[in-house]
């Protein structure tokens, strides 16, 4: 799929909570069949879970250098 189609289905996603509307599916997303939808769907939600994971970890971290503590990671 070229990048900026990619980037366009990205847009869609993050526009409407992870999934793709049914215009965007009739039009932009056409030759994708519904198992790939469903697919892209599905691992958009968990790329956002993982990032989110991530991002708190982050936060966690420099919470803990700012209070002076010991930096740790958490698992």
């Amino acid at each position: 799929m070229p990048d900026d189609i990619v980037a366009l289905l990205v847009r869609f996603l993050e526009q409407n909570k992870g999934t793709l509307s049914n215009r965007a599916k009739e039009k932009e997303f056409k030759r994708l069949s519904t198992p790939e939808i469903a697919d892209v769907e599905e691992n958009y939600k968990l790329f956002l879970q993982i990032d989110l994971i991530a991002n708190y970890r982050l936060v966690l971290a420099i919470h803990f250098m700012d209070c002076n503590h010991e930096l740790k990671w958490f698992s």
